[in-house]
């Protein structure tokens, strides 16, 4: 008798371990699919899942995670006349996932198992918004690679329409959820509600979470909605510090590490105008930017009135000393180490780069996002006074 309830003890554990991780099909239409790369993330924790790399046959492809935890499978599909197509999907572990790409337009749905089915039920609610999405995206490109177009008045007018989208969206994002709380895929539809830089969407997507039942709160996408819940606890808190570095506000001092290991204060600045200048090494705009920000640094960098101080942030010191050199920066350059230490927290930075301008008095002058013409004519503006 010992020795069956031992077998059967056995059978279970190799059924158990069999289910464990999420075995995934990527099927292609629409072209001729070459290759498959995959790097996966859990959504939380520190569990450590290897990237894949494997070849399609027939168009299809299979693969293995063992992920114990939910995580995100980012999957990078390549044609064999050069196609590239950028996919993010859900891997929940116990499940058989399937990820129908369309090759013509990037796109894909679920299918599978029953939960995936769920999943595929979800995406068609948000499905007609996403492909407008993408044809304003396929507009902007083919009209700003015209010679002589302005760029800047397309990107207004798009911007404009995408909003009104994803309004859109968000009802019938909200609707679904309201009209089918104890479905997972009212779960997989919060990541559709927006709530960057927006308390109204912090606070309708918190209203969302409150209408799931319990069974989906404790189901499979339960560790999704955790995710969404923590990110937004983040970005009420980087909203509330805004305030406090708003135009006018003291500069917040810090104390960061230069080059040579010594430490760098903010204020030992005071007296000159500063431009703190948030960036990285793997910041594309940071570093098509750097021209002009030479060109802006040498042009007052003999009235002694002006300092810029180059915040290294989301890298290692390795990268960051070595985009330093290759670029010859030549003012302040300082490291901001991520975990404690990492300051882009107090400046509620939120994209990159981010420029704050800290006039002689150590008040905020202006904070600028993104490489923009604006900051400039700023410099160009106090530097005349």
């Amino acid at each position: 008798m010992k020795r069956s309830i031992t077998t059967l003890a056995l059978v279970w554990m190799a059924t158990a371990l069999c289910m464990a991780g999420t075995h995934v099909t990527v099927r292609v239409s629409g072209i001729n699919a070459d290759s498959l790369l995959v790097d996966n993330a859990p959504l939380s924790g520190n569990e450590q899942l290897p990237g894949i790399q494997l070849a399609f046959h027939e168009n299809t492809a299979t693969y293995q995670v063992d992920n114990t935890v939910l995580a995100v499978s980012q999957v990078v599909v390549t044609g064999k006349k050069g196609e590239r197509h950028r996919l993010l999907a859900l891997l929940v572990p116990g499940h058989e996932a399937e990820l129908i790409v369309n090759g013509a337009t990037g796109t894909f749905t679920y299918s599978g198992d029953e939960l995936y089915g769920r999943l595929a039920h979800a995406q068609q609610v948000v499905a007609p918004y996403e492909a407008r999405m993408q044809e304003l995206n396929d507009i902007y490109r083919t009209e700003t690679a015209r010679p002589g177009v302005n760029a800047d008045s397309i990107g207004e007018t798009l911007t404009a329409l995408a909003q009104s989208i994803t309004n859109e969206e968000i009802a019938a994002v909200t609707g679904y959820i309201n009209a089918n709380p104890d479905e997972d895929g009212s779960a997989y539809l919060l990541q559709y509600i927006d709530y960057s830089d927006s308390e109204e969407g912090l606070a309708l997507l918190r209203s969302n979470v409150a209408l799931l039942s319990e069974h989906v709160r404790g189901g499979d996408l339960a560790p999704l909605v955790d995710y969404l819940l923590k990110g937004a606890d983040k970005e009420e808190a980087r909203l509330l510090q805004q305030k406090n570095v708003a135009d006018g506000k003291p500069a917040i001092d810090f104390t960061l590490k230069d080059l040579q290991g010594k430490d760098f204060t903010l204020s030992s600045l005071r007296g000159k105008w500063v431009v703190i200048d948030f960036w990285g090494s793997w910041c594309i705009w940071c570093i098509r930017g750097i021209p002009s920000m030479k060109d802006t640094y040498n042009k007052y960098k003999a009235s002694g009135k002006l300092e810029f101080v180059s915040v290294a942030c989301r890298d290692t010191d390795a990268k960051w000393r070595a985009a330093v050199q290759k670029h010859a920066l030549p003012w302040v350059n300082v490291f901001n180490p991520q975990g404690d230490g990492d300051i882009t927290g107090l400046y509620a930075i939120q994209g990159f780069p981010t420029k704050v301008i800290v006039d002689p008095q150590g008040n905020i002058y202006k904070t600028v996002v993104g490489e923009d013409p604006e900051f400039y004519s700023i410099i160009d503006e106090v530097m005349s006074r």
